[in-house]
């Protein structure tokens, strides 16, 4: 027994018609008749009393509609228990993403997530690595980069602009580059693990060109804070130095010369039965992150 098709009884019950109980549930007339057919085979008793223009109840039916009245508030009353309003919805979350992430996005709209969902709790994970979902227990994780050949499910988010900037200081000892041919001159300072050069997009077709460098990082804090002291350029994400470059710590240099863009993903274990309180904070994820980056 279904409850779709106790609430089909219910309703034919209500109108008395099966071609208004089947526009209120936007079902073939035929499909009804069907379903309340079988309940009654089910049930092994006539539940409704059929005319060409009337549709009435039999006793058996009358008995049965007080029942099925019950049980259909029995199942919305438990389905209840895991469909709570925002301000219900508890439990504890684990997110993963990037630091810079983290600070930029996360964090000046937390306060705003904690007035929505009041008794969810937050673990963040972030850590500028690659993290394992399923064996380290963490629920839902903000990708920076390509995803190669990932068995977990994602949703797009948007990609980052990138950029190349450098100090005040540093472009006014070493001059400020004007095209590609310029970069000879100057030191670049490398984001690993595969630094391979100057990166720039030339016909869709990302390129690397040799330059000299003073050293090469896996942090993304590292290579800020290395380009905040005047070492070299950098190349990196127009989010991660927007405060920098709003205070004139740092200027983009070469604005012509195109990078390409970071793609970002929300990724989780699964699509099915993710729960409410999970659901909840991918979702707040996905738009503030949304009104963050580039399309």
């Amino acid at each position: 027994m279904q409850i779709s098709s106790i609430r089909l009884f219910i309703e034919l019950a209500k109108v008395g018609s099966f071609t208004r109980t089947a526009e209120h549930f936007n079902l073939s007339k035929s499909n009804v008749s069907k379903q309340i057919h079988s309940l009654e085979n089910e049930l092994g008793v006539r539940l409704l009393q059929r005319t060409s223009r009337t549709v009435r109840l039999t006793e058996e039916g009358k008995h049965y509609l007080e029942r099925a009245i019950e049980l259909e508030k029995m199942f919305d009353d438990v389905q209840g228990l895991f469909r709570r309003k925002e301000d219900q919805i508890q439990g504890k979350v684990t997110v993963g993403m990037s630091q810079i992430i983290a600070e930029q996005i996360f964090l000046p709209n937390f306060a705003e997530f904690c007035k929505r969902y009041p008794n969810i709790e937050i673990e963040l994970n972030s850590q500028d690595r690659y993290i394992d979902l399923i064996n380290e227990g963490v629920d839902c994780f903000i990708r920076t980069g390509e995803l190669k050949d990932s068995n977990l499910v994602y949703r797009p988010l948007g990609r980052l602009r990138r950029l190349t900037c450098a100090t005040p200081d540093y472009l006014e000892k070493h001059g400020v580059p004007q095209s590609l041919d310029d970069l000879s001159q100057h030191k670049l300072i490398q984001f690993s693990p595969n630094p391979k050069g100057f990166e720039y997009v030339k016909n869709n077709q990302t390129l690397y060109l040799p330059m000299p460098s003073t050293f090469s990082t896996n942090s993304g804090q590292t290579l800020i804070k290395a380009g905040e002291r005047g070492l070299g350029i950098i190349q990196i994400t127009e989010l991660a130095v927007n405060t920098q470059l709003k205070q004139g710590k740092l200027l983009e240099i070469l604005p012509n010369v195109s990078l390409k863009p970071i793609e970002l993903s929300l990724l989780y274990p699964n699509r099915k039965n993710i729960p409410q309180r999970v659901q909840a904070v991918m979702n707040w994820l996905q738009d503030i992150v949304g009104e963050s980056v580039m399309k």
